[in-house]
């Protein structure tokens, strides 16, 4: 199909936009259940008697799926439509939700993230997918900014709208709001989402679909157990060199396979190659900002769990704020100088986050956190275009499962080094002589705790930090 072929289709499209609003609720809840259950782990560690371990997996089991299901997804949506399976996720996730927040166990709790995620990862690949079939040239490149933003908003507003169900209801409220948004959605794509051609000659390639997952399970479990373990731990090292191997079984069977779960020629045109690498590095930084941020204000503010997702909106406005004008240089002026101008900017803010302190002041922050925001707004949506502006419709399904698995283990990458590396800075800078030996052990444990043991032992001034034990840097 043409580039003129598929804009006539895409232009009589009858309420694209609705279908895109619809989508986008859908993405603001898949982006607020990657943070939103964080603030409520205290609270899950006494109702549901949850151990460490079940701690972690209550987080993880969602990104875990999520990372299993990306590329299974595309390709299912290039051969059945991606129309009823969008549908089908959508109705998935919100039972599952439903599930989360009326388990009375850890194990069900669990079960319940794991299917979140699954259902998650179906749809993310095939709503971008949609965006090729319902929109094209300056539509479809405002699309991808608003199906980014969506994503990008519900992860700050997460931990903001946890933060305040916590307060006031209990635990399992956090789920819930996820129900009454996908019903809203539910209802208009099944009105407003045109059905897709299938492609029932395509083969799905289950062999290939268990070596991906497993490879980005692997890797992506290997990655979060990083930051806990560090890199040369067996807890890390295992997983990380499972997943090569499954990776390298991947592409051998990429290569040989006659319908394979990604045909290698997808990479041959320039846009999609670069695109696709520039999406992840973009990916892997905003994710590291939303990492870092919440944890530096918990250690130098006294605030509580609806503060903490607060100090994120600084970054999401710039972000939301410089999407359009990204939209209307590259009308004018094409891809590169957008994406350059993004990447110059948030080394820019890169360079002002290295130089903040305990001590630094909150103008200081905002700055730093604005400037990133305009970066990321500039940079990401617009490679995430540039990659999809290079298939057709018949290719999108995999074509965006390939993007969005490959900016999941960007942010995984990214969390887990950097998280590795500000855990070691600092406990290479703690000073714990004369502390118990109980209280050694929490302090060493995350900057977190060691907040909460120096403000016990010494009521501190906003804004101090646990500087009883550390040395501001």
């Amino acid at each position: 199909m043409t580039v003129e072929q598929r804009s006539l289709q895409s232009s009589a499209v009858p309420h694209r936009w609705a279908a895109l609003l619809a989508m986008a609720l859908v993405l603001v809840t898949i982006g607020m259940d990657l943070t939103v259950l964080n603030v409520a782990l205290p609270i899950l560690a006494v109702d549901l008697r949850a151990t460490s371990s079940d701690l972690q997996w209550f987080v993880n089991a969602y990104s875990l799926t999520m990372a299993a299901s990306l590329l299974p997804a595309g390709r299912l949506g290039d051969r059945f439509g991606p129309r009823p399976l969008i549908l089908g996720s959508t109705v998935v996730f919100g039972a599952a939700s439903a599930l989360c927040a009326w388990s009375g166990s850890t194990g069900l709790l669990i079960v319940g993230r794991a299917i979140l995620g699954a259902a998650a990862g179906v749809f993310m690949p095939l709503s971008m997918s949609m965006l090729a079939r319902l929109f094209s040239g300056e539509e479809r490149s405002r699309a991808v900014s608003a199906w980014t933003a969506a994503v990008a908003l519900g992860i700050p507003v997460g931990p903001v709208l946890g933060g305040f169900l916590v307060d006031h209801f209990w635990w399992g409220s956090v789920f819930l709001v996820n129900i009454p948004l996908c019903l809203v959605a539910l209802a208009c794509l099944v009105v407003t989402l045109p059905a897709t051609a299938a492609q029932p000659h395509l083969s799905v390639d289950l062999i290939g679909a268990v070596l991906a997952a497993g490879s980005l399970i692997a890797l992506t479990y290997g990655l979060i157990q990083s930051g806990d373990h560090g890199w040369t731990s067996a807890p890390t090292l295992v997983p990380l060199l499972v997943g090569v191997f499954l990776g390298v079984l991947l592409f051998a069977r990429l290569r040989r396979a006659p319908s394979p779960l990604i045909e290698l020629d997808l990479f041959d045109p320039p846009q999609f190659r670069w695109g696709v690498i520039m999406a992840t590095v973009a990916s892997l930084i905003m994710m590291v900002t939303i990492y870092i941020v919440p944890q530096y204000a918990q250690v130098t503010t006294d605030t509580d769990a609806l503060g903490l997702g607060l100090r994120l909106l600084p970054l999401i406005g710039g972000l939301v704020l410089t999407v359009p004008l990204g939209e209307a240089v590259v009308r004018a002026r094409g891809y590169r100088l957008v994406v350059a101008t993004g990447f110059v900017v948030m080394a820019i803010a890169c360079g002002l986050a290295a130089t903040t302190t305990t001590g630094s002041g909150l103008a200081h922050f905002i700055a730093w956190n604005v400037i990133m925001g305009i970066g990321i707004g500039c940079a990401l949506p617009t490679c995430m275009d540039l990659a999809m502006s290079a298939l057709d419709a018949e290719r999108s399904g995999v074509g965006s499962a390939v993007v969005q698995s490959m900016r999941q283990l960007g942010g995984s990458f990214g969390v887990a080094t950097f998280g590795t590396v500000l855990t070691s800075a600092y406990r290479g800078h703690l000073h714990l002589d004369g502390l118990p030996t109980e209280m050694v052990d929490a302090v060493q444990s995350s900057p977190s705790l060691g907040a909460v043991v120096a403000a016990v032992r010494v009521p501190r001034e906003p804004g101090s930090g646990a500087s009883e034990f550390a040395d501001g840097r």
